[in-house]
């Protein structure tokens, strides 16, 4: 974490996945790491609720927050 930078701010909320990972194993990667986690999670150019929806985590303790933007 950079010098300054408030603890809890700014991590990842894992490992990165590996390289070339299909989009399912990224997801489970995702959602995994924040299965015990409070976070805040922006996701920024949703296609559309089905792209949002599978990157939910399955804890009440994460606020999501979607933007789209309109083509």
């Amino acid at each position: 974490m950079p010098s300054g930078t408030p603890p809890g701010t700014a991590r990842r909320p894992g490992p990165a996945g590996p390289a070339g990972a299909c989009e399912d194993d990224l997801t489970d990667a995702l959602r995994t790491a924040l299965a015990d986690r409070r976070a805040l999670l922006l996701l920024d150019d949703a296609a559309d609720a089905e792209q949002v929806d599978a990157l939910l985590p399955d804890t009440p303790d994460c606020l999501v927050v979607a933007v789209s933007r309109g083509r």
